[in-house]
């Protein structure tokens, strides 16, 4: 028996109406059991219910905006288009990971909806959709063409090679895509050297300041011990005691000089 779908939007809720019954028994209801008993991000939430003998499937599209209607408020851009793109791909993605028919995917722009808070777009599967892939795929890229940002030369090289890829039935989408991730990477590298360099170049400082500091500290003692040692030998005696005490303090600051000087010549 031929199932009649028809699609609407009401109360912030897509249903689709199937004039088919599904149960445990049918081939694909394993799929609906996927999307329903699973959050998969870049689907929209389904429950089944039923009114007038007839089966709906109702998604929650509240807040957000379809992108037929999107596209009538403004052109797209290459990187608006990138991230819709980003988002086909992901559902290809979850299509293959919970083994999901890709035909279950709806692409008609009037049912793709834009989630304004989360600045992405997300999908309805509906596992007994009656359009095949290659009409679906066609549709969404027939759209894109008429909806792109003509002043966007980004916008129309995507668009049309996405159009010629789809016509040839390759709908690997990602190799269009506009990868930051490198450039985010690589800002993100050059960030935290940065603020390596930054820490380095403080305690480079630091070290520099307390070099400067003994060596300040140690001159003073030594210039002091040089001007009573020449002013009045018998008061430098009598203030070090003898030889022995003024040779240890001689050591001391030489030890004290050593250090501070050899990180400096290390350091230039």
């Amino acid at each position: 028996m031929e199932n009649y779908i028809n699609k609407s939007i009401k109360n912030g809720k897509l249903i689709i109406n199937d004039s088919v019954a599904h149960d445990e028994t049918d081939d694909k209801y394993y799929e609906f059991q996927m999307i329903t008993g699973n959050e998969i991000p870049v689907f929209l939430s389904c429950s089944k219910i039923f009114l007038d003998e007839t089966e709906q499937y109702v998604y929650d599209v509240n807040s957000m905006i379809c992108l037929s209607e999107l596209a009538k408020k403004k052109s797209l851009t290459g990187d608006e288009l990138n991230i819709l793109i980003e988002s086909v791909c992901s559902c290809q993605e979850m299509i293959k990971s919970y083994l999901l028919s890709p035909e279950g995917l709806i692409l008609d722009p009037d049912f793709v909806f834009f989630e304004r808070s989360k600045k992405t777009f997300k999908y309805a599967f509906f596992p007994w959709d009656n359009e095949d892939t290659y009409s679906s795929y066609t549709k969404l890229a027939e759209f894109l063409l008429s909806a792109i940002d003509y002043s966007d030369e980004q916008a129309i090289d995507m668009g049309y090679d996405i159009y010629a890829s789809i016509l040839n039935k390759d709908y690997d989408l990602s190799k269009f895509l506009i990868k930051d991730t490198e450039k985010e990477v690589t800002e993100s590298i050059e960030d935290v050297h940065i603020s390596i360099d930054t820490e380095e170049k403080k305690e480079r400082k630091r070290l520099n300041t307390f070099s400067v500091v003994c060596i300040s500290i140690n001159s003073l003692i030594f210039i002091l011990m040089l001007t009573v040692f020449l002013w009045s030998r018998r008061l430098f005696f009598y203030i070090f005691h003898d030889i022995k005490t003024v040779s240890f303090y001689v050591l001391i600051i030489s030890v004290l000089l050593y250090f501070p000087v050899m990180d400096i010549v290390r350091k230039s």
